[in-house]
């Protein structure tokens, strides 16, 4: 007869099921590997906690019931308590199952022995050999020469200084943040650096090699099963216990975890989009305070919630003071001049194609940015009017070869408008600056000047080239040859400020003050745009200025970082409607779910409940969205709790901090 019992987790959409230790089985520990019987077949699952038989009728199991354990994978655990403690807080945290959690952390490769070559499925009948305790840690004793410090020294030596948990934010540009963060690990065992794409893993593994040699370990989504078998087994082993990666390296079972740098923490890229929608750096910061680790958070545009924590004094702030390029906000004041065609109208101001010419004479390469891929989008002067996707509702975009298309969910019609859908007149004219029109332009500007347009591939592995003109969207500005130009405009970049989502503001200065960082010392940015008033906050890419002016808007409209927020989104299931009755809500708009739902706690404190409100995603799938701020994220979690308990059907997304 079992004494003992045990929850335990499979990575799979389930909460801990509880087992029991059949007599002869030796000791288990939480974060052990074993295999039990799911649904009749033996799966592997981690062991998250035990409990005595005195608790089962609480929770409802007759003791003779329960399953036991088949066996015990290996004899030490694979994963240490904060991280067993981090898969609890994030099912907590983003109301999903811990299986689920699981899951996203390390799929399926953590569970199976590590064969090179294999294809498909775990060999259940190889054991997965971890030693019992960790082996002496190898590595490479060549140390180059760190540069100098004077500027980081007090920064540096706080963070190393530190004992326990600690926080910090670096704001500093990429080339300061990379030697920083290397000189912040040199000394350490236990470290986590990740990068918030895949493409600038090759700079840092670049640095990070020559220093720690084959204790370092590189883990991101591009690997192949095997290969992340094998990466998970040198960690687990102890041979790697330095691993540089994407954001799935926040979840590398180390022992012990003694740093993790944060790098570009304000990027939207380490918000995970599917199953657990967690947010990385929130993953990381609450990593470090359960593993008692300083954690580093580094940008050279740190976001409003992280620059929040330093005046707070939450985080610790270290600052890299940079010369700031000069920055030049034109007004676009054409007027009604231009050619009445969708493919006439002067568009680059004089002054920014006399500036674009002169570099290229002096042999230095430029950028220019546009809003949008192709051509433009027609916009009626008589009525402002102007067509509309009829999938999804975004404007649809004119392209060269006489196509309407959406850049959003895809639909395409194959003749543009000659007249105006809604008055008929005549009145048509290109509104905003896509990469063909620009190019229009550029070609009968400078009609000899070399061209690179952007491609829609890898437009960061293309060599430095001098003389050159960079044409295409802010995803250009990520070629390795846009290092170093001497001038840059930006051309129409007001749309930004109406894209949806409370973030554009702050979005749009990240990316000005990064295609700032991409010119050379003296270099010029130029800003065109009809509405200069917009930019005056951005103009001298003043961070501090621009962020209480920032920080100011939306505590007055109650954004984060002076609330917690989340999104649900409703879609439909099958061929049936969705229905979101009125019980326990206040709905206005009659029997229309459209409209707003008013809200308060228990305690009596404000809950703001936007929505519902009707939708269509990229495919033209249709969807309600309701958007949820609170004071807290208890409160957060009981509004949610009330919302979802109001919707009958349809299939249900909860997105806590939403990007």
């Amino acid at each position: 007869m079992a004494s003992f019992f045990f929850d335990l987790v499979f990575p799979m959409k389930l909460k801990p099921l509880t087992y029991s230790k059949p007599e002869g089985m030796g000791t288990l520990l939480p974060g052990m590997i074993v295999e039990a019987e799911l649904k009749k077949t033996t799966r592997r699952a981690i062991v998250i906690g035990a409990r005595n038989a005195k608790d089962l009728p609480d929770r409802g199991f007759p003791a003779g019931s329960i399953k036991a354990v088949k066996s015990v994978v290996a004899g030490c655990p694979a994963l240490s308590s904060p991280l067993l403690e981090l898969i609890r807080w994030m099912a907590g945290y983003y109301m999903v199952p811990e299986g689920s959690v699981l899951k996203v952390m390390w799929g399926g490769e953590i569970f199976d022995e590590p064969t090179p070559g294999r294809k498909k499925g775990p060999k259940k009948t190889k054991e997965m050999r971890l030693p019992d305790t960790h082996a002496e840690l190898s590595g490479a004793e060549h140390t180059p020469r760190l540069p100098a410090w004077d500027h980081f020294a007090g920064g540096l030596e706080k963070l190393k200084q530190t004992c326990g948990y600690g926080a910090f934010l670096l704001h500093a540009g990429a080339p300061q943040e990379m030697e920083f963060v290397l000189a912040a690990a040199r000394d350490e065992k236990g470290v986590i650096v990740t990068c918030p794409e895949r493409s600038g893993l090759g700079q840092y593994e670049a640095a990070f090699r020559p220093v720690f040699g084959e204790r370092l370990c590189v883990l991101h989504g591009g690997l192949s099963p095997a290969q992340r078998r094998l990466a998970y087994a040198r960690i687990l082993k102890g041979e790697a216990d330095v691993v540089l990666g994407t954001r799935v390296a926040l979840f590398a079972p180390l022992k012990k975890a003694s740093l993790i740098a944060f790098t570009g923490e304000e990027n939207k890229n380490y918000k995970n989009q599917e199953d657990v929608r967690y947010g990385g750096r929130e993953v990381a910061v609450m990593r470090a305070w359960l593993e008692k680790a300083r954690v580093l958070l580094s940008s050279d545009c740190p976001s409003a919630e992280s620059y929040m924590n330093t005046l707070k004094g939450k985080y610790g702030y270290i600052r890299f003071e940079k010369e700031r390029p000069g920055i030049r906000v034109l007004k676009d004041a054409r007027g009604k001049q231009g050619s009445q065609s969708l493919n006439g109208s002067r568009l680059i101001d004089k002054s920014v194609g006399d500036a674009l010419s002169r570099a290229l004479q002096k042999g230095k390469s430029v950028l220019v940015l546009a809003n949008r891929p192709g051509h433009s989008v027609p916009y009626c002067e008589e009525c402002g009017h102007f067509e509309r996707c009829p999938s999804c509702g975004t404007a649809l975009v004119f392209h060269k070869e006489g196509a309407l298309c959406c850049h959003y969910c895809g639909f395409s019609r194959k003749s543009a408008p000659e007249t105006c859908g809604r008055c008929g007149s005549h009145s048509l004219k290109p509104l905003g600056a896509g990469i063909e029109r620009l190019e229009e332009e550029i070609k009968m500007l400078l009609p000899t000047a070399a061209l690179r347009i952007e491609s829609g591939r890898k437009e960061t592995e293309e060599t430095q080239e001098s003389a050159v003109i960079f044409l295409g969207t802010k995803k250009i500005s990520k070629n390795t040859g846009t290092y170093g130009a001497a001038a840059a405009a930006l051309i129409h970049p007001e749309s930004a400020f109406f894209q949806p989502g409370f973030r554009a503001r702050e979005r749009l200065f990240a990316e000005i003050n990064h295609l700032a960082g991409r010119l050379s010392p003296g270099g010029t940015l130029f800003i065109q745009t009809k509405t200069p008033e917009l930019f005056q906050t951005m103009k001298n890419l003043d961070y501090e200025a621009f962020m209480k002016t920032e920080l100011e808007e939306r505590k007055a409209l109650g954004y984060p970082p002076f609330s917690k927020l989340a999104h649900i989104a409703i879609k439909k299931e099958g061929k049936g409607d969705i229905s979101i009755p009125k019980t326990g809500l206040n709905i206005s708009g009659g029997g229309n779910p459209q409209g707003s739902i008013a809200g308060r706690d228990p305690a009596g404190n404000n809950v703001e409940i936007l929505g519902p409100v009707q939708k269509k995603d990229e495919r033209g799938g249709e969807f309600y969205s309701i958007l949820i701020k609170a004071p807290s994220a208890q409160e957060l979690k009981k509004a949610i709790a009330g919302v979802l308990k109001s919707i009958k059907e349809g299939k249900i997304t909860v997105d806590i901090d939403p990007a």
